[in-house]
């Protein structure tokens, strides 16, 4: 299983191997993003920065996921072949030039954000209860869930309850990544 240590530890590695290696990157960073829900990773220039960003909310849901940090480390060199393309070109697309950079950097010029992982998260959720083995979501919320929302959480729905009782579920902070056993 995947931690978060080890996702933090990946990101910053890979950018600064891919940042010493190319110094047309000069000026570039790296950071997280605490509001990004629609997509693992993004490269930004705006306003004079130029920097590429993980969502630590999308990390934080799908961590537990097998080979999740495989899926990291390919999102991290994507990100980074549109900084290469952007450098190269001034424009931040899917273009040859990036699939070019992609190659270089030793991944194939493919999306690496695959259906398997959970992508969309409502505007101001902040927790999730979900089953800790299969990530399964069973409802968002916009601040700690207390117990009377957990149990609200899994009411009988067309005749069957939501959570059953053999399901080992979790309480999962979207912005740190913290999670706690719900009993």
């Amino acid at each position: 299983m995947t931690t978060i240590a080890q996702v933090i530890e990946r990101y910053a590695s890979l950018s600064h191997e891919i940042i010493a290696k190319y110094p047309q990157l000069k000026g570039w960073t790296f950071r997280w993003n605490h509001r990004l829900t629609n997509a693992m990773g993004r490269c930004v220039i705006k306003k004079g920065s130029k920097y590429i960003e993980l969502s630590n909310r999308i990390v934080a849901l799908n961590i537990r996921i097998p080979n999740f940090i495989d899926k990291i480390s390919d999102t991290i060199i994507h990100e980074w072949a549109h900084a290469l393309e952007y450098e190269e070109k001034k424009v931040l697309s899917h273009s040859p030039c990036w699939r070019g950079w992609m190659m270089k950097l030793g991944r194939p010029p493919e999306r690496c954000y695959d259906g398997n992982l959970f992508a969309m998260i409502p505007r101001g959720a902040t927790h999730i209860i979900r089953n800790s083995t299969t990530g399964r979501i069973f409802k968002y919320f916009n601040g700690v869930p207390t117990s009377t929302s957990r149990e609200q959480a899994f009411k009988w729905h067309h005749g069957q309850l939501l959570r059953p009782v053999h399901e080992d579920l979790e309480v999962v902070n979207l912005e740190t990544g913290v999670w706690s056993r719900i009993k």
